[in-house]
């Protein structure tokens, strides 16, 4: 996948001959959100967790998930909403954009998959931080669903202290 192909939700999921733009969404203390299924390399439970030291709270630890070293953000610590043990803890792995890495993000539950139009998708209103990972807001059925770009989950600094970690854990 090319870095392109998450530049835009324009260009993300709309290969339905309905026009819709498909997003897997999950909930989070009670809020629904939505990624692009084109950026979604999977969903699974959470097994063991490797914690690693010297990361901000949000990075939950990294997992071996078929062979491959998979860091995890807890999106609940993102976002600073309060934390909760969860006995199955789900992982939205997603493809790390232009690059081939992945990253899961901890999640209270996966929803659906939910399309929506043109029509459907709105800008985020004024009253929001532009600099705010939630990208525009999805309206179907009277349910909100809140859209995130996923090229500001892991800013630049994240990945290089993700690869950091991920060096000094592999080398120990």
């Amino acid at each position: 996948m090319s870095s392109t192909d998450h530049e835009s939700l324009e260009n993300i999921g709309s290969d339905l001959s309905s026009g819709e733009k498909q997003f897997v969404t999950f909930s989070l203390e009670g809020e629904e959100y939505g990624i692009p299924i084109l950026a979604v390399q999977g969903i699974e439970s959470v097994p063991h967790v490797t914690h690693l030291p010297g990361v901000p709270a949000y990075v939950k630890g990294i997992i071996n998930l078929r062979g491959i070293v998979i860091p995890l953000i807890d999106l609940r610590a993102k976002f600073s909403l309060p934390g909760k043990d969860s006995a199955h803890p789900v992982a939205i792995i997603i493809n790390s954009e232009g690059k081939n890495t992945h990253y899961g993000i901890i999640v209270d539950a996966v929803s659906d998959v939910m399309g929506f139009t043109a029509n459907e998708i709105q800008e985020m209103p004024a009253v929001a931080e532009k600099t705010s990972v939630i990208e525009k807001i999805g309206k179907k059925n009277n349910k909100l669903v809140m859209i995130l770009n996923i090229s500001l989950l892991v800013s630049s600094d994240d990945t290089i202290i993700l690869d950091n970690a991920l060096k000094r854990s592999s080398a120990a």
